[in-house]
């Protein structure tokens, strides 16, 4: 797995963040992203996150999915980013980041899933 990760300040849009992932993305690799987003916004506040999934592959098991939310802290994932996680439109990689998404949304986190970016960027600045 490569990724690269964009921070933007926008003064009268807050702060965005972009990371682009590309290859294989094992469960690791998405704790080592959330990790690294959870670092850069940590001290931001009301920062909006796109994780761009589309030219990467994945394949979460639900039972991974669930032992890797449930072991969420606030150090690996602040509950203030607004998260948008982006994937292909392709049921097998669809799927699981809905899975994923959704089960962060549980946990307080505002994340969810799309497969279009204008879906997510959309979402992203609408206003709670």
């Amino acid at each position: 797995m490569n990724y690269q990760v964009k921070l933007f300040h926008w003064p009268e849009r807050g702060d965005h963040v972009i990371l682009i992932a590309c290859g294989f993305v094992d469960l690791n690799g998405f704790k080592q992203m959330f990790s690294k987003v959870g670092k850069i916004t940590a001290s931001l506040s009301d920062s909006k996150v796109l994780i761009d999934l589309v030219d990467a592959t994945y394949d979460l098991d639900p039972m991974d999915i669930k032992a890797f939310v449930s072991a969420i802290t606030p150090d690996l994932l602040p509950i203030n980013p607004k998260i948008a996680l982006v994937s292909t439109p392709q049921m097998k990689q669809r799927i699981p980041l809905t899975l994923l998404a959704a089960s962060l949304s549980n946990r307080g986190c505002k994340v969810a899933a799309f497969y279009d970016s204008k879906s997510a960027v959309t979402w992203l600045i609408e206003k709670f």
